[in-house]
């Protein structure tokens, strides 16, 4: 009897898995402004010109204000952007750490797209990075 569930259960439970990381990872096009305000997904992505003010530290403005950054620590992986780059940036609003920088608020990078150059992938979806349980 068990064995005849156990091809629904498994089906049900893939189905459950592939909905979660569709919601989680699919992500439109915000302001930086917007993804503040009217970003219902625990996952925004931002189009802007990038300026870097510390090594793997920057700042992405567009026309409606600017967000931090953060990326990684550059021993785990260095990341070299051109000043006024524009990037399409994907990522979770960190709301409950103060900006810096003049920004309104700090973005966990999860990639970076670059014009006709190859995408940079800090992190894989949302939560604890895999740096942290890495020793220097």
């Amino acid at each position: 009897m068990l064995m005849k569930f156990f091809p629904i259960a498994f089906a049900l439970a893939i189905s459950i898995g592939v909905m979660a990381e569709v919601a989680l990872t699919n992500s439109k096009v915000f302001t930086v402004a917007g993804a503040i305000k009217d970003a219902d997904t625990a996952v925004v992505t931002i189009t802007g010109r990038v300026k870097e003010f510390a090594p793997n530290r920057f700042v992405l403005r567009d026309s409606t204000g600017a967000c931090e950054l953060q990326t990684c620590p550059t021993w785990y992986r260095p990341i070299v952007l051109t000043p006024n780059e524009k990037i399409t940036v994907t990522g979770q609003v960190i709301k409950n750490i103060s900006a810096s920088h003049n920004t309104l608020y700090p973005l966990a990078v999860q990639s970076i797209k670059r014009d006709g150059r190859p995408d940079i992938v800090v992190r894989e979806g949302i939560g604890r990075p895999p740096w942290v349980s890495m020793r220097r």
